[in-house]
């Protein structure tokens, strides 16, 4: 915390059903000490929970994760080649808005700003396909509000209902929920960023835009830790479905070239699965947003869960996960001998 400056720091990490430590460190506001009951934006963690209901949904035969999108979603531009799989394993070939830099400027002119999925989608449809769809891996948060209207188009109910009734309650995640605002719920995790040049509250920024619609949720690390056991190990999916959510098929395709600079070179040992990133043995997802950052991870051979959630001080680097750093210290400690390659 000190090497990173971070504000404050809430993690939970559970061995089997043993709670191994769950605590809070800092402060979340002056003389207020963090603490692991407070609630943050779960961001990026919920497209590990929208791989899980993908497969879910291929399974019962609802959707197959390899026929166009154009069955759900005629109208989006390449909706004929991107599938499913592609949308969840950030194969599609989209740029994200989230460089953009007429989105950027936007962004940060109004921070409570809730943008429609149509001028998030003309962010990325007024450019060309960074690749072929299916042959290079290249990040797009539009990838997962789409996989959000595929679901809601394959199921007839709103991705909100799907969510609660396929992850939040099954899994007794009290903790979490959907907001159709920026109130985050007492007791509050504050988050600072200097990302509009000088040090604010970024606490009730509008989180939405990150995520499909229906898909904000608020958490804490205690609901994260527990979602990581179960989402991490399976049990939600049939065996064959879980080798697709560790491994698509695409896994050594990712690769930087002249076209596509931000693309994401990737291994065997590290890349990109449905909604999850699959580093060396463990399954995790590390969510970063204005003023926050994360990480849920699952080491399936010790049943081993990790969730940490950080804020950051003034002299930050607000770009970096911070929870990340912290997670690849902690590994050695907790699983000296499970592989994992750099990463964060």
């Amino acid at each position: 915390m000190a090497e990173q400056d971070l504000k404050a720091v809430t993690l939970s990490i559970q061995r089997g059903d043993d709670a191994v430590l769950t605590a809070g460190l800092g402060e979340t506001v002056e003389g207020v000490p963090a603490t692991p009951d407070m609630h943050f934006w779960n961001g990026a963690i919920v497209f590990t929970y929208l791989g899980t209901v993908m497969l879910q949904l291929a399974e019962e035969g609802a959707l197959d994760i390899d026929e166009p999108i154009a069955r759900f979603l005629p109208d989006v531009p390449s909706a004929g080649t991107i599938t499913p799989r592609m949308l969840m394993a950030s194969t599609s070939g989209y740029t994200d808005y989230v460089q953009d830099d007429d989105f950027i400027a936007q962004l940060y002119a109004d921070p409570f700003r809730a943008f429609t999925q149509d001028e998030l989608e003309a962010y990325v449809f007024a450019n060309p396909l960074r690749f072929e769809p299916g042959t290079n891996v290249g990040y797009s948060h539009l990838n997962f509000r789409l996989a959000g209207e595929v679901i809601e188009k394959a199921t007839g109910q709103s991705l909100q209902d799907v969510l609660s009734e396929r992850i939040v309650e099954p899994l007794g995640l009290t903790e979490t929920s959907v907001l159709s605002n920026s109130d985050l719920p007492s007791p509050r995790l504050y988050m600072f960023t200097d990302e509009r040049g000088s040090y604010e509250d970024s606490s009730l920024w509008s989180a939405a835009w990150g995520v499909p619609d229906g898909a904000a949720m608020v958490t804490t690390v205690c609901d994260v830790v527990a979602a990581g056991k179960v989402v991490g190990s399976g049990e939600l999916l049939s065996e064959v479905s879980y080798e697709t959510l560790r491994n698509p098929g695409t896994a050594a395709i990712g690769r930087r070239t002249d076209d596509c600079p931000t693309c994401i070179p990737t291994s065997n040992e590290l890349h990109l699965g449905m909604g999850v990133t699959v580093a060396g043995d463990w399954i995790v997802q590390t969510p970063l947003f204005t003023g926050i950052a994360g990480i849920q991870a699952y080491l399936p051979s010790d049943d081993l869960s990790i969730a940490i959630a950080n804020t950051y001080g003034e002299d930050s680097d607000v770009g970096i996960n911070g929870s990340t750093a912290i997670f690849n210290n902690l590994v050695p400690l907790l699983a000296p001998e499970s592989d994992l390659p750099p990463f964060g």
